[in-house]
């Protein structure tokens, strides 16, 4: 194992903004929750060079269609080219939603209705399930 660099977050010092990290080796990029902005931040690691940032996921758009007012994401995994986000509700005692987009052109595939609060997003091994702790 080599250290080849590291990224800061794009938020204040101490506010969970760079929570989560999650590794796509069909695009070669990392996902890392930015719980501050509403978004997944995507890290190209194409470079033998220090992680940097060349997309992200605006989550607005997983609530509209899911047609809840979002929270902080809590959580994200990948599998095989998919990305599962856990997204809280805005009133943290309401119902949450798992967002699956692609990772080849992050587009939103779906959403799915979970518990208040969902966390800890996870694929099965064989990507058929997803599970989420809430």
């Amino acid at each position: 194992m080599t250290f080849v660099g590291s990224s800061i977050a794009d938020a204040p010092f101490d506010t969970s903004a760079a929570e989560i990290v999650n590794y796509d080796a069909c695009t070669d990029k990392l996902y890392v929750v930015n719980a501050q902005v509403k978004r997944v931040d995507v890290l190209s690691l194409n470079e033998s060079s220090a992680p940097s940032q060349t997309d992200f996921i605006d989550l607005t758009d997983a609530g509209t269609s899911a047609g809840i007012e979002i929270g902080a994401a809590n959580s994200v995994a990948v599998f095989n080219g998919l990305v599962a986000v856990a997204i809280e509700n805005n009133n943290k005692q309401e119902d949450g939603l798992i967002a699956l987009y692609r990772s080849d052109d992050l587009s939103l595939i779906t959403t799915f209705k979970t518990g208040a609060l969902p966390d800890m997003v996870g694929f099965s091994k064989d990507g058929r399930y997803i599970a989420t702790a809430n």
